[in-house]
């Protein structure tokens, strides 16, 4: 939000000084005596993920020609460029499909992989958390909490399982989170499936 205390400004744009992001910024006239919210685009730059410090002040021109504030610091946190990608059951030969429903008494696994859209960066110290988002008494997540090795541009992991048992669990169709976090345990990316189990 940007406050003019003084006369009409016209062309304010917010400039933002940083190694880590590249933005725009849409130039607004603002007049004395009124506040308006500046719109900012941000896009992370392919560098390596972690807190970075940025500097920011606002350009305008007035009746005394062209004009910038002071300076504020601040910081941003850059996530890794990866995404959870192939999330699906493990094959089951018998029924020709991914088993994604279990019996009472079952199991499964649950496979997916990492994949890195940086052409330059070699992320490491990822993690993955997987937990179901109600408690049900009887299903579990044997390997709820895996370390996920570094991978290096444009790279993937190979498969990564979760296995899923349940020891007469009530029937029904629940949802587990797929958790991705950073090195410094900054939430990446999430993704939801489901598992079904009959009576």
């Amino acid at each position: 939000m940007v406050t003019n205390t003084g006369t009409d400004a016209h062309g304010v744009s917010a400039v933002v000084v940083s190694d880590a992001i590249s933005t725009t910024s849409t130039a607004l006239d603002v007049k004395g005596g009124t506040s308006v919210s500046i719109p900012v685009s941000i896009t992370g730059n392919d560098s390596p993920d972690g807190p970075y410090a940025i500097v920011v002040y606002l350009q305008y021109s007035d009746a005394l020609g062209s004009n910038k504030t002071s300076s504020q610091g601040a910081s941003i946190y850059l996530l890794p460029a990866l995404q959870l990608t192939d999330v699906r059951y493990n094959w089951d030969v018998f029924h020709l499909t991914g088993k994604g429903t279990i019996g009472s008494s079952d199991s499964t696994t649950l496979l997916f992989k990492v994949r890195s859209a940086s052409a330059a960066v070699i992320y490491s110290g990822m993690s993955l958390k997987a937990g179901l988002a109600t408690n049900v008494p009887g299903l579990t997540i044997l390997n709820s909490s895996l370390p996920i090795d570094p991978i290096g541009p444009k790279g993937q992991t190979r498969d990564i399982a979760i296995q899923i048992v349940s020891n007469h669990a009530p029937p029904g169709v629940y949802n587990i989170q797929l958790s991705l976090y950073s090195k410094d345990n900054q939430l990446i990316a999430g993704q939801t499936i489901q598992i079904t189990v009959t009576g």
